[in-house]
C-alpha cells in the first residue's frame, strides 16, 4: 500500500473513532467506562462489550443489536465480507452495504437483524437541515427537468 494511502486510511479511522466517541448513542457510556483507553475504535468496542449490562439503555440496545447481527450473520460475513472478517474488524458496516445490494443472498434471521439496526439508526437521526432540504429539492427538480427532455438522438440537448 502506498504511504499516502496508508496515512489517509489512518487519519480517516482516527477521525471516525473520535467522531463516534463524541456523539451517538454510546457517548456517555464511552466516557464513563472507556475514557482512559487508547480511543481506537476496536478498543472502544471491546470496552463496550465488556461492560454490557452496565451501559445506558440506548448504548446497551445498540451493542446488543450489533452482537446479534454478528451471531446471526456469520455465514454472510464469510461469504460477502471476507476481507473484513480476516482483518478481525466488526463487519456490520460491510453487511449493511451488502444487504442493500444483495438482499436475496441473506438469511431471514440476518436480514431481520440488519433491518432492526436500520430502524434504530433511523430513530436517532436528526431532522434534515433547511439547507439540506433545499439542496434535495433542487436535485429533484433538475432530475424532473432532465427526465422531461427528449434524448439527444431525438433532437434534445447533446
Amino acid at each position: 500500500m502506498a504511504p499516502q494511502r496508508a496515512v489517509l486510511l489512518l487519519v480517516l479511522a482516527s477521525t471516525t473513532a473520535a467522531r463516534r466517541s463524541r456523539g451517538g448513542p454510546c457517548a456517555a457510556s464511552i466516557a464513563r467506562f472507556c475514557g482512559r483507553g487508547s480511543g481506537k475504535v476496536e478498543d472502544v468496542r471491546t470496552c463496550l462489550r465488556a461492560n454490557v449490562g452496565r451501559l445506558d439503555a440506548k448504548c446497551e440496545s445498540t451493542v446488543r443489536t450489533r452482537q446479534e447481527i454478528h451471531a446471526a450473520c456469520a455465514a454472510e460475513t464469510t461469504k460477502l465480507c471476507p476481507a473484513v472478517e480476516r482483518s478481525g474488524r466488526y463487519p456490520v458496516a460491510c453487511l449493511r452495504r451488502q444487504f442493500k445490494r444483495r438482499r436475496n443472498e441473506f438469511s431471514e434471521k440476518c436480514g431481520e437483524r440488519l433491518e432492526a439496526l436500520a430502524k434504530l439508526r433511523a430513530a436517532r437521526l436528526r431532522p434534515p437541515s433547511p439547507a439540506r432540504t433545499a439542496a434535495d429539492e433542487r436535485r429533484q427538480r433538475i432530475a424532473q427537468i432532465l427526465a422531461a427532455m427528449p434524448p439527444a438522438e431525438e433532437g434534445g440537448l447533446a
